[in-house]
């Protein structure tokens, strides 16, 4: 009877059983490329879809703030971001997780520029404003920000704040440098 009852179980039951997660159970058994696979295809961070073009720019600021706290928030998404992080392994002659960080770096200045570009248009930041500049800039904040929350090292909450306060600093006081006048372009995403 005892032997009819194990088989009649599903591999959660099991896992449980045993004290074991079903992703460890599954990388151990199936193999840890196509878990890897599957996490880093299936999950999508905040960061990754936080612009809202009817929204004004202090509002999408508020909204990349929370997206940027629910990705270390999230169990997925903070692990998700540990892995890109920390880890670079090859796996059949691919570096799937140096790849899902550049689609996320991409999708993320993609938002950036998006969100920059509305605000020009509304007239919320100065229309001189360098939009290609301007998002590395933050690129680069936001993946240091990035860094230390994954190493745990900081309080998160104020450190978010922080780098955001910057950031709108930049947008609403630009020094001269991220000004099109200064570097002779216009602004465009086409140049």
């Amino acid at each position: 009877m005892r032997i009819k009852r194990l088989f009649l179980r599903d591999a959660g039951d099991h896992c449980e059983t045993a004290g074991l997660s079903r992703g460890a159970v599954y990388w151990h058994f199936k193999g840890k490329e196509e878990l890897l696979l599957a996490v880093l295809q299936d999950i999508t961070l905040p960061v990754e879809r936080f612009f809202s073009a009817g929204m004004n720019l202090q509002c999408n600021i508020q909204r990349l703030y929370a997206a940027i706290e629910q990705t270390f928030i999230k169990v997925e998404s903070r692990q998700l971001c540990e892995i890109l992080l920390k880890r670079s392994e090859n796996i059949a002659g691919g570096a799937p997780i140096t790849e899902r960080l550049h689609e996320v770096q991409g999708n993320f200045t993609s938002q950036m520029q998006r969100m920059l570009e509305s605000a020009i248009s509304k007239g919320e930041v100065d229309s001189s404003l360098d939009i290609n500049v301007t998002c590395r800039l933050f690129q680069m904040c936001l993946s240091g920000l990035f860094f230390e929350c994954v190493q745990g090292a900081l309080d998160v909450p104020r450190h978010i704040k922080m780098t955001l306060n910057m950031i709108s600093d930049v947008l609403f006081k630009p020094p001269p440098r991220l000004l099109s006048i200064s570097s002779g372009r216009t602004g465009s995403l086409l140049e």
